[in-house]
Order: C-alpha cells, then sequence, then structure tokens
C-alpha cells in the first residue's frame, strides 16, 4: 500500500513539473511571437513612412558604404524613388543596396554591396573607399569592419559617432 501511495505522489508530482514546464514554454513562445511581431511592425511602419511626401530622417534607413559628402542624395523622393547620382534612371529605393546593380553606368545603388563592378564602399572609420568587391568577402577593409557587415545583425550605425557592432572583425580605428 505505501509503494502505491509513493508512486501516486511520484507520478502527480512528475505531472505537475511537467505542466508548469509546458506553461513556462508557452509563455516564452507567446512573448516571442509578440517581439517577432513587433519587429515586423516597425518594418512596416517604416516602409510606410517612406511613401510618404513628407520623409522625416529618422525614419529613414542607413544605407550602408556612402560616404558622407553624398548622403544627403541617398533619400527617396516623394515617390519612394532612388535617382542614379549620374541622373542616367530612377529605381524603387526599396532597390538600394539589394545586391543587384540597378545603376550599372555608376553603380551608385549599391554601395553597400559587391553587386556593382564599379563600385565603391565608403570605410567611415578611415574615411577612404574600398572597391566594392571586398565588400562581405570575410577580410576586414575598414578598420571599423564595417565593410563586413553580412554576418552582423541589421544595426545601422550613426556616422561620426562610436560604432557598436557585432562584426566579424575586431573596431581597430582607436589604435590609428
Amino acid at each position: 500500500m505505501l509503494k502505491i501511495r509513493n508512486r501516486r505522489m511520484v507520478c502527480s508530482c512528475f505531472i505537475a513539473v511537467s505542466m508548469a514546464g509546458v506553461f513556462f514554454i508557452s509563455v516564452q513562445l507567446v512573448s516571442m511571437g509578440t517581439f517577432f511581431n513587433d519587429v515586423h511592425r516597425k518594418e512596416a511602419d517604416v516602409e510606410v513612412r517612406s511613401r510618404g511626401s513628407k520623409i522625416k530622417d529618422a525614419t529613414l534607413p542607413h544605407v550602408r558604404g556612402v560616404d558622407p559628402a553624398v548622403r544627403h542624395l541617398y533619400k527617396p523622393n516623394q515617390n519612394s524613388e532612388f535617382q542614379c547620382l549620374d541622373k542616367s534612371m530612377r529605381i524603387p529605393f526599396s532597390q538600394v543596396n539589394d545586391d543587384y546593380c540597378d545603376c550599372t553606368s555608376d553603380a551608385s545603388d549599391e554601395p553597400g554591396t559587391s553587386a556593382c563592378t564599379k563600385g565603391r564602399f565608403f570605410c567611415v572609420g578611415d574615411a577612404k573607399f574600398v572597391p566594392s568587391s571586398r565588400v562581405n568577402d570575410g577580410i576586414c577593409d575598414c578598420c571599423d569592419g564595417s565593410d563586413e557587415w553580412g554576418d552582423a545583425p541589421d544595426v545601422y550605425p550613426v556616422p561620426h559617432s562610436a560604432l557598436v557592432l557585432t562584426i566579424p572583425c575586431q573596431n581597430t580605428c582607436v589604435l590609428m
């Protein structure tokens, strides 16, 4: 009789712990779903705002690899378009840095990728250009590592500020 009672108590404890575990996992999954929905909602909100005629800088994503001297040209017009810097064509702003070379004559739509053979990537940390073929090639050409962003989360550094990125390169700019 004592063995049966002990078995029932162990079984009851096991069921209680299992139910608590299922409850905990369910809460975590719901929390993660809410987090991912918030991320997608924020991304959609930025895209919707960028379609409007009055565009604020705060709603625009940072475009990687752009020289600060021409950064003002990397904003969508009232039709959410980007005009190639040589004025040869207009493309939807969503096609800037999409890893496809649309502005073939000047490569201005792909400063942050290696899609255009004539492209140049601007290293903010050491204020120099590197050929875009060196972007995401596994070799850190910029002292801040900004040319190796492919494995990094989408973090958009603000020019002339301390870069805090999780990238495969160490930031050696301060050593220069």
